[in-house]
């Protein structure tokens, strides 16, 4: 297997762990999920260690020559998702804890890990267009966790977010069209995206 390919599991695996725990229904056994959740978690961290040590970069979808899904695993891209995923293995042992008392905590780990994948695929992405849809994916994935209470607050805080996420959505997307038409491809690269003779 070519290492590149590598790249795929520190998003997807704990994207599809997430599916999992939720189609197994984890959450009626709790001391499992919490196991399950942290073990994922650790399985992830690891992967990143992995995929900065060896470096590359994939295409998963080109829509067009411009418009690629491209992850890549350069210097900065490694520094943030092993700084992510350190995080979020804290994090989680923390939850497991927290949500002792809490409701459906299946549900709660399942957007759980489906959100460490979408945030290390915003930490990964080689370009705008990669980094903006795994954006909207950590919004969506993440929108339910501020919710997960039920409450009024949270539901008001949970309002208050998604209208923040989808505002701050909509000016990367005009943001990112306005580097196209400038000429720029949007790859992330050393002395940025957009070609020197365009700048000029």
């Amino acid at each position: 297997m070519k290492t590149e390919y590598l790249l795929l599991v520190p998003v997807f695996f704990p994207m599809l762990c997430g599916a999992a725990a939720a189609a197994f229904r984890l959450g009626r056994r709790r001391r499992a999920l919490n196991v399950f959740t942290v073990a994922v978690t650790a399985l992830t961290l690891a992967a990143v260690v992995a995929v900065k040590l060896l470096g590359g970069s994939l295409t998963l979808i080109r829509i067009s020559p411009a418009v690629e899904l491209t992850l890549a695993a350069d210097g900065t891209a490694g520094f943030f998702s092993l700084l992510g995923a350190s995080a979020w293995l804290l994090a989680s042992v923390y939850a497991c804890r927290y949500m002792t008392h809490e409701e459906a905590p299946g549900r709660f780990f399942s957007l759980w890990l489906v959100c460490l994948g979408a945030v290390l695929g915003a930490d990964l992405a080689g370009n705008a267009v990669s980094l903006y849809l795994f954006y909207e994916l950590v919004t969506l994935s993440s929108f339910p966790l501020v919710l997960h209470d039920g409450t009024p607050e949270a539901v008001n805080a949970g309002m208050k977010y998604l209208f923040y996420s989808v505002a701050g959505a909509f000016l990367a997307l005009f943001g990112i069209a306005a580097l196209f038409a400038a000429g720029g491809g949007g790859a992330f690269a050393p002395g940025g995206s957009v070609p020197a003779e365009v700048l000029a």
